[in-house]
């Protein structure tokens, strides 16, 4: 990930802590990670083309997302966010 989605996901999460329930999606290096909250399943991540567990075997015409979903509370979702403070102190955007 590069510094300024760092600094997105974590304003992502943050409108997620805020209240903000809806189903959103985020996602990054042109398709391969995403992220998806849905109120009623949790936090989805998404892994595609070069990250999906397939590798190189990785079918374009077939294959699809490789999906990992993970209930997780709002006090989850905190601790989450100030690791990634933590990162975005390390790796500020230039």
């Amino acid at each position: 990930m590069r510094a300024h989605e760092l600094v997105a996901i974590h304003q992502w999460l943050g409108a997620i802590v805020s209240g903000n329930k809806a189903v959103s999606e985020i996602s990054f290096t042109e398709g391969e990670l995403a992220f998806r909250f849905e109120p009623n399943n949790g936090l989805i991540i998404f892994l595609d083309f070069a990250l999906h567990p397939k590798g190189c075997r990785y079918d374009y015409a077939n294959d699809v997302a490789f999906s990992m979903r993970f209930r997780v509370s709002d006090i989850e979702i905190s601790l989450l966010m100030k690791n990634i403070e933590e990162d975005i102190k390390k790796f500020p955007i230039r």
